[in-house]
């Protein structure tokens, strides 16, 4: 699925769905609820994703392609299956696995799943936002954790000889095994060395403005980007600048290799 034909696309797929964009589509969950997302004190709030704009020609969600050609090919009871798993759904708001459903469906199962039966799909198109008290244990989770955390993995080199004998008896040769230690242990990346004639690295940054590349279509968060010195520009240490003549302003080819 992608918005538009692009060259990973053209490289890799076989087939190629349009997809719908983020302002054309209904999602019931576009955030995960977490507490290590719990950002201080105040309340927990929640929404949807609603559609702002109607799909473009021919554009689907995704999810309601892979519904429909689930459920043509006879498999709903899997899809189903996977759905409750994934989004945690019990009786009486889990999908039934002999039942065939719409994405706004189970959108409205996963909303009362998750909030209530008083607060389904029509709730939150309605509502726009959920909102309850955030409690201490929620806002600063870690002083109340009595998880363990485990420092050796004594497992390790036993998956390691396993992999390395699987390995063995398909004819693979002898796979370098050496990695899987009980403890951490730091060994330089090949994909990072020194290249001649490449002398630095590329490190991909994630600008403040946006979420992940989810938003990057946005064109109001464009202009703030553009308007940032630093956000659309390859940002380098400057004595090393200096030492290659480069100058702020000045237009470079990125290459990767």
């Amino acid at each position: 699925f992608n918005l538009f034909s692009d060259e990973t696309a053209e490289a890799l797929a076989d087939i190629v769905l349009p997809d719908a964009c983020y302002l054309e589509r209904l999602d019931p969950l576009p955030d995960r609820l977490g507490h290590g997302l719990s950002a201080g004190t105040g309340d927990w709030c929640y929404h949807i994703r609603q559609p702002a704009v109607e799909p473009l020609y021919e554009r689907r969600h995704f999810c309601e392609v892979l519904l429909e050609i689930g459920q043509r090919m006879g498999f709903s009871d899997e899809m189903n299956a996977s759905a409750n798993l994934l989004y945690g759904l019990k009786p009486p708001h889990a999908l039934n696995p002999e039942g065939e459903y719409s994405w706004e469906q189970i959108a409205d199962s996963v909303c009362k799943g998750w909030f209530g039966p008083e607060h389904g799909l029509e709730w939150f198109k309605e509502n726009g936002v959920l909102t309850w008290p955030k409690r201490l244990e929620e806002a600063y989770w870690k002083p109340f954790s009595r998880a363990r955390v485990p420092l050796y993995h004594e497992w390790v080199p036993r998956l390691g000889e396993q992999i390395r004998q699987v390995a063995e008896d398909r004819g693979m040769g002898d796979i370098d095994t050496s990695g899987f230690l009980p403890l951490p242990d730091w060994r330089p990346c090949q994909a990072l060395q020194p290249q001649p004639p490449c002398d630095l690295q590329a490190i991909h940054c994630q600008a403040p403005w946006h979420t992940f590349p989810q938003a990057y279509e946005n064109p109001w968060l464009e202009e703030v980007c553009r308007s940032d010195p630093y956000s659309y520009f390859i940002c380098m240490n400057s004595r090393t600048a200096s030492d290659k003549g480069i100058s702020d302003g000045d237009p470079v080819w990125l290459e990767s290799i």
